[in-house]
């Protein structure tokens, strides 16, 4: 039986404590799948799409905090109690790919640091070659190391952390560590890492896909996870696009608004600066905006009056609209404004309420000719159709006068 809400899953009062400051509402679907078999200590198998916000990092740092201990008796220098194994992409790669890796890393410390902040949680970040003796004295006093593979071997060999003493291995983006381009060095270093680890340490492997190296492994290891997979259910959502000019977009969503006035509406734009420009321009129907400049809490004040108040049928905003404050068919139509990266488009439509429910909607892209092709990489990744606009000659017509 899977978990129905964070008391079901009886964690920490100290993590829990932290969830208010941190805007955690509710658990998302994989979290409610995902925790109570981490929590119970089985090795746990995660297969979840990238991309949809739900809540990936959150729920490793959630498993691994509620597994831990932090009293004195276990906090002594070198008895590590998890880690955390990342990928960090080489300097011979492209400077956005490595900085997109390190990143990550750093946002899984951020958020562990984050969610632990009332345990006392020691968090230590070895990614980089540079400045090994910083990096190894701040691992040896540490509860947790997030470290890439060949980081992690080296603390084991020189004895900087006890193998031995680990509670957890978390592989974070599992297709990345193990993706069928590494070469047979990273499969072997891994695999040395759990024959170092496998008699204490329970495995937890977060995968946005299956890989042949990835499959090798968990079955070369004689790993039996408890296996959690997410699939999301496009049936209920309508993928529209609709060619537009940039001079002639405010005509065309002042069309579309006026036609379906009667729904909650959000419309998504890529610049802060165009949520308020369009809140200006669309005073009339008592709109509300938020943007990545808003402090959180404020951004969340902002969805709260557009749920809560019925005449509040508009919200302009950017990426940021915050995941899982609303919920599933509270609002049945997304504008895109602006196109957005094949990341993006996904983000946007699970952070409107679009996935988690049989409840969906329709989501009206406005596109021209450049960005096409980004229209195209959107359809291939998440195997949808976006179709041309059925209202669009007309909408076109009246915009036109």
């Amino acid at each position: 039986m899977f978990a129905k809400k964070f008391g079901d899953i009886q964690l920490k009062k100290d993590i829990v404590r932290s969830f208010p400051e941190l805007f955690y509402e509710r658990p998302t679907e994989l979290q409610l799948k995902a925790l109570a078999p981490i929590t119970d200590g089985r090795d746990t198998y995660i297969r979840c799409f990238s991309g949809f916000g739900m809540g990936k990092r959150a729920t490793l740092a959630m498993g691994i905090l509620q597994n831990l201990s932090f009293s004195a008796k276990n906090t002594r220098p070198g008895k590590v109690q998890a880690i955390v194994l990342t990928r960090i992409k080489s300097e011979s790669c492209s400077f956005t790919a490595r900085e997109s890796t390190v990143k990550r890393a750093v946002k899984m410390q951020q958020t562990i640091m984050a969610m632990g902040k009332y345990m006392g949680v020691k968090c230590s970040l070895y990614i980089s070659d540079s400045d090994r003796r910083r990096h190894e004295v701040a691992a040896r006093k540490a509860h947790i190391v997030i470290a890439s593979t060949r980081n992690v071997l080296r603390l084991f060999r020189h004895r900087i952390i006890d193998p031995c003493s680990l509670k957890m291995v978390v592989f974070d983006e599992a297709d990345s560590l193990l993706a069928d381009d590494v070469d047979i060095i990273a499969c072997d270093d891994l695999r040395s890492i759990f024959a170092m680890t496998a008699d204490n340490a329970q495995f937890v492997i977060m995968t946005s896909q299956p890989t042949n190296n990835l499959d090798a492994f968990v079955e070369q290891t004689d790993l039996s996870p408890t296996r959690i997979e997410i699939d999301f259910n496009y049936n209920a959502i309508h993928h529209y696009r609709l060619i537009v000019s940039e001079s002639e977009k405010r005509e065309f969503l002042r069309e579309l608004l006026r036609r379906r006035n009667e729904r909650k509406t959000v419309v998504f734009t890529q610049f802060a600066q165009t949520t308020e420009e369009l809140k200006d321009e669309f005073s009339g129907s008592r709109p509300l905006f938020m943007h990545y400049d808003m402090p959180k809490s404020q951004r969340y004040e902002v969805i709260s009056e557009f749920l809560a108040d019925a005449e509040r049928r508009l919200l302009f905003a950017t990426d940021n609209l915050p995941y899982g404050s609303i919920g599933s068919g509270q609002v049945s139509l997304i504008i895109n404004y602006d196109f957005p990266s094949r990341r993006n488009y996904a983000h946007r439509f699970v952070r409107a309420g679009f996935v988690g429910g049989d409840r969906g909607g329709d989501i009206i892209s406005f596109t021209c000719v450049a960005n096409l092709s980004t229209v195209k990489l959107v359809e291939s990744f998440y195997n949808i159709k976006i179709d041309s606009f059925p209202e669009g000659p007309s909408v076109c017509a009246v915009a036109a006068n």
